[in-house]
C-alpha cells in the first residue's frame, strides 16, 4: 500500500478519525446516556459537599468506601468552585465537563508533541 506511504494521507486519515469522535460525541451524547443519572448525582453532591461541607449524599443516598470518597471531594470542590462563580445549573456543569475534555485532549496533544511522537 504506497499511497499510505505518503503524508498527506496520512494527515487525512487522522484528520477523519479525530472528526469521526467529534461527530459521534455531539450527535450520540444524549442517545446513549438518556437518564444521566450519575450526572445529577454528582452535582448534588459536589453542590452539598461545597455549600455545606457535607460527605454524605442525602439526595440520593448513594454510599461510597473512603478511597473513593477522596476523589469525589477533589472533583466537587473544584466543580463546587467554579460553579459557585457562573451558577448551579446542569447545562453549565456539563460545558464545564466539555471544557475539561477538551482541555485534556489538548494536554495529551502537547505531551506527545513534546516526546517528539510520530505514527508509523
Amino acid at each position: 500500500m504506497k499511497i499510505l506511504n505518503s503524508q498527506k494521507a496520512k494527515i487525512t486519515i487522522y484528520c477523519t478519525i479525530v472528526l469521526n469522535i467529534i461527530c459521534n460525541y455531539i450527535f450520540l451524547y444524549d442517545i446513549y446516556r438518556p437518564h444521566n443519572v450519575d450526572d445529577a448525582w454528582f452535582l448534588a453532591f459536589s453542590y452539598n459537599y461545597f455549600k455545606f461541607g457535607e460527605i454524605l449524599d442525602r439526595t440520593f443516598n448513594a454510599g461510597t468506601t473512603e478511597g473513593l470518597l477522596f476523589f469525589r471531594k477533589t472533583g466537587a470542590f473544584f466543580y463546587g468552585y467554579i460553579l459557585s462563580k457562573i451558577g448551579w445549573d446542569y447545562g453549565k456543569a456539563q460545558f464545564l465537563s466539555a471544557l475539561l475534555m477538551v482541555g485534556s485532549g489538548w494536554l495529551w496533544f502537547l505531551a506527545l508533541k513534546k516526546l517528539d511522537f510520530k505514527p508509523n
